[in-house]
């Protein structure tokens, strides 16, 4: 496919673009019409090519019966008199505005708001009718009513798209539509410009004209070998208007190509772009025969784009997503990434999507962490998820996590996890609310009547779909770390723990691409314990018991939440860690290595690290942590249980323990609670919506 056709707008392979006209039943003459019209003004028409109609492909081109078409055949061309765009509304020599003069003032305001100027052109195209220049063309499109019929408006057809973010990205769209054709209008209006003025000009109509530009149009690359693009180079400084043009194509503008536009797409069909002089041709670089239908190929196009500037869905679209709006509130971390040297790798609004599980990118993944999103997704649930250790490295470099290690100079692990966690637990919510908002699943269910709505009930199904097979690849990763088993052996607990998820899909894509994270880096508190020598886990677990069994005096089980009790089990635990390494103690190398390091990132003796709160009460909003407070206000009676020359009295100083407690919610990985089910090897008593894992790494 050649690099033109890469911004250019697509349909379903079996959806033609001019199947939206069908309401107003039009004619094979009017496209004779147009092809004659092309024809008179030096275009070009492959004669072995036919424009035929069919109930669901509309008009199409297809093979003369008998004839082929061979590869590096050029089918047809458009002429440079029959463009349309924001050239001619400029009038930019040789695009000729052909009587649509609009008053200079209004120009000079919309020039670079190409959108709007070009909508304005088409509007007074069509207010003009069979006046205008694209008279031929203009019958050939789609009506406003034909627009008006795509549109999801009424309560019943907005209940099939409620809870998606189709249903926000159509708001959003129709208000700045709104808002776009007021402005300019009035504008218009004030300039005593006829069509404003009378009432010709309406909402509907520019929703027409935009919708034709975002549903029809082609980037401005196609005019390459133009004039225009000579004088928007740099040798063309000289020229007259290179400041505005070399503006214009350096931020591409779309072009409509009459009769060029008749043709379906099709993802793998093989074509080439000829921008001319005098014309736009295109070029089939495969094999055609007879009555097979010719087919250009516009990219990739995601159901998303197709439903809202064409009304329709591909069923299997292998360019399918999910767009995740991260908002970078001021003053927070993430706003404060941003002022920072941009990546190489993160696109110019900071899009973040997640991937279709059989997307072409997730083909070429080369580790599990990056398979299913964009780069923008993971950079910045990094940022939103760092610790204070983290976020302070990045300071001092201005650059972010992934930017500096992705994929392979990670110092550690915890923050790509902890990303992945919170990534998992948020595509799992959103799959739960589109599932709830889902008409066919209410009781009873509501049937899709019209075919919009049946479009509507795929795109959400999809999108679900992208979303669970999201969860189940970051729920093995995370699987993966909490445990030294096997690959089927964690698709096997995907399987029954997570069957949503699964998918053969899921099984090709865990097995194919190996995870960038190691095994055994997740430890529940137990797991952590088993890790010491006999007598000191011993020794833990006996304070553990002494702490769980006095809390419960004070504060009843069905009182406490799982992550408190296992937040205290976590405190306890770091503290008796670190004073057992400070008395010398041995230990496992890698635990030793490990304390080392959080010791020296969180100095014990640093009032920062260990300070105790007063028992109250609080300025609003610097509440310590109930569970925290509960276990302080413990420790006299454990203590008095234990023998005053035991070591265990000194794991319980209250300036150790919250030393621990910040270390724990510094160090440890919020998880969705299923993957500590899994790593608590299912017990029960793991419930609420998230988990809480220590992260302790692999020397």
């Amino acid at each position: 496919m050649s690099a033109l056709a890469d911004e250019q707008k697509s349909v379903p392979e079996d959806v033609n673009r001019n199947r939206l006209a069908s309401s107003s039943t039009p004619t094979a003459d009017n496209h004779k019409k147009l092809a004659d019209w092309i024809l008179q003004h030096g275009g070009f028409i492959h004669q072995d090519l036919k424009i035929v109609h069919h109930a669901n492909k509309g008009f199409h081109a297809v093979v003369q019966d008998g004839k082929t078409l061979p590869a590096r055949t050029r089918i047809a061309s458009c002429p440079m008199p029959a463009v349309l765009s924001v050239l001619n509304a400029l009038s930019v020599a040789p695009f000729d505005h052909h009587g649509t003069k609009f008053p200079d003032q209004f120009l000079e305001a919309y020039t670079y708001a190409t959108d709007v100027l070009q909508a304005f052109f088409l509007m007074e195209q069509y207010v003009l009718g069979s006046r205008s220049w694209w008279a031929v063309y203009l019958q050939t499109l789609p009506t406003v009513e034909d627009i008006d019929a795509l549109q999801f408006e009424s309560d019943e057809d907005v209940a099939w798209i409620r809870g998606t973010n189709l249903e926000a990205a159509l708001d959003a769209q129709a208000r700045r539509w709104n808002v776009q054709f007021e402005e300019a209008n009035e504008l218009l209006r004030r300039l005593s410009w006829e069509h404003a003025k009378n009432g010709a000009y309406h909402y509907k109509l520019f929703r027409w004209a935009s919708t034709i530009f975002g549903s029809r149009s082609f980037t401005s690359q196609v005019l390459d070998d133009t004039k225009p693009a000579d004088t928007a180079r740099p040798m063309g400084k000289k020229e007259p208007g290179h400041q505005m043009l070399s503006k214009l194509f350096s931020a591409r503008f779309a072009v409509l190509l009459p009769l060029l536009d008749i043709l379906n797409h099709r993802p793998a069909a093989l074509v080439e772009w000829q921008a001319r002089t005098s014309y736009v041709g295109l070029q089939i670089l495969e094999d055609y025969h007879s009555g097979q239908e010719v087919y250009n190929n516009y990219g990739p196009r995601d159901n998303e784009g197709l439903l809202m500037s064409y009304g329709f869905v591909i069923e299997d679209n292998p360019y399918e997503h999910v767009l995740i709006s991260i908002n970078a509130h001021p003053g927070t971390p993430l706003e404060i990434a941003r002022t920072w040297p941009k990546d190489d790798r993160s696109n110019d609004n900071y899009n973040c999507y997640i991937f279709d599980i059989g997307h072409p990118i997730v083909e070429e993944a080369k580790f599990l962490e990056r398979a299913l999103f964009s780069y923008d997704l993971l950079d910045g649930i990094s940022v939103m998820c760092s610790n204070d250790r983290e976020f302070q490295a990045m300071h001092n470099r201005r650059q972010t996590l992934m930017s500096t290690a992705l994929p392979h100079l990670f110092d550690d692990f915890r923050n790509i996890l902890a990303t992945l966690a919170q990534i998992m637990y948020d595509s799992s919510a959103r799959a739960k609310r589109m599932q709830s908002t889902d008409p066919a699943r209410q009781t009873p269910p509501v049937p899709a009547r019209t075919q919009k709505q049946k479009y509507a009930h795929l795109y959400r199904k999809k999108q679900v779909e992208i979303l669970q097979a999201a969860e189940g690849v970051y729920a093995f990763v995370l699987l993966n770390a909490c445990t030294d088993q096997t690959v089927s052996d964690l698709l096997l607990s995907i399987q029954v723990k997570l069957p949503h998820t699964y998918s053969p899909q899921l099984e090709d894509i865990c097995s194919r691409v190996s995870c960038l994270t190691s095994k055994n880096e997740l430890f529940t508190a137990a797991s952590l314990i088993e890790l010491l020598p006999s007598p000191t886990a011993n020794g833990v677990r006996s304070c553990l018991r002494n702490v769980e069994n006095t809390v419960l005096e004070s504060v009843p089980s069905h009182m406490r939440s799982h992550q408190d009790r296992v937040k205290t089990s976590y405190a306890v635990t770091l503290s008796g860690l670190c004073m057992t390494h400070r008395s010398e103690t041995q230990l496992p190398s890698r635990l030793s290595t490990w304390l080392q390091e959080l010791t020296s990132s969180y100095p014990p003796e640093d009032p920062n690290w260990n300070y105790v709160p007063s028992p109250g009460p609080w300025v609003p909003g610097e509440e310590p942590p109930p569970a925290l407070m509960t276990l302080l206000e413990s420790i006299p009676k454990v203590t008095a249980r234990i023998a005053s020359d035991s070591a265990t009295r000194s794991w319980l100083d209250p300036q150790m323990i919250c030393w621990a407690w910040n270390v724990m919610e510094e160090e440890g990985v919020r998880v969705p609670v299923e993957i500590e089910r899994f790593a608590s090897d299912g017990l029960a008593q793991v419930e609420g919506d998230f988990g809480f894992l220590m992260y302790c790494r692999k020397y």
